[in-house]
């Protein structure tokens, strides 16, 4: 089930998107993963590196959130998985999962060189992100009419959620992510009106997707630690989930691992 994972680049784009919303209304359970240059516990080494303006007392106690918004400001987002399914475990014949892959030169990004060279093993293939990847413009306005935004019929699934929900607002919009958590909150719920489920807060799990995988007895389809894969293997998982034990509870809703309460700022 589920095929193979398409690759998407510029030339393909839009073929793929409309392969997507012909489907979405009968495979409304989205799972989304992402993958992009890294990250930069060292919030002072960053903001030089991008000449980012950041308070300094932001730089001194930063919250969750203001970790992301330096973050994801900075950097750029490699690539985007997507993965669908329906209510009964069942997914698009002969591929249910697509892999966008953005234009990236890791020459004059901003990036985290072991996080790079991760990526570089697992298979991504820079020099064809320079010559084929996707403009940021032309993903934003694929997303935009795609669908895949604004439906309350959709279901959205991500795992350890909160960097990949900031990388697709960033995709989506253009733009900086919103300077507080309640902004963006606000925003997410704009973009992805939908239930949302995080599976590592519902399965109360520890570990990584990797470990989750295994023990729910699920295999990778295609490469580990490339989206299309890592969302396939997320949409694998809830399917497991929905058959034995039914939807998560709504207390389960929104609730994005990382992403702590609506009113911090």
């Amino acid at each position: 089930m589920g095929g193979h994972v398409v690759d998407v680049y510029r030339f393909n784009l839009s073929q793929a998107c409309r392969e997507i919303t012909s489907l979405i209304g009968r495979y409304p359970i989205v799972a989304i993963d992402t993958e992009f240059p890294g990250y930069f516990e060292d919030l002072n080494q960053l903001v030089q590196l991008s000449n980012a303006s950041v308070p300094s007392d932001i730089l001194v106690s930063p919250t969750n959130y203001q970790k992301l918004k330096i973050n994801v400001d900075a950097l750029n987002l490699i690539q985007l998985g997507i993965s669908l399914s329906d209510f009964e475990g069942n997914s698009p014949y002969p591929h249910s999962t697509w892999q966008f892959n953005l234009a990236f030169d890791e020459a004059t990004s901003i990036v985290n060189n072991e996080s790079l060279e991760l990526l570089r093993g697992q298979g991504i293939d820079f020099s064809k992100l320079r010559q084929d990847g996707i403009h940021p413009l032309m993903l934003s306005y694929e997303l935009q009419v795609s669908g895949l935004l604004y439906n309350r019929n959709l279901i959205y699934l991500c795992f350890h959620g909160f960097y990949d929900f900031g990388y697709l607002v960033k995709a989506v919009t253009m733009h900086d992510l919103p300077d507080s958590n309640r902004e963006f909150n606000t925003l997410l719920k704009v973009l992805f009106p939908g239930r949302l489920y995080d599976l590592k807060q519902c399965c109360s799990w520890i570990g990584s997707l990797e470990s989750l995988a295994d023990m729910q007895g699920v295999q990778y389809l295609g490469v580990q630690h490339q989206a299309g894969s890592d969302a396939w293997v997320t949409s694998s998982i809830f399917r497991s989930m929905i058959r034995t034990t039914g939807l998560p509870p709504h207390c389960m809703n929104r609730c994005i691992y990382g992403l702590t309460q609506i009113d911090e700022d």
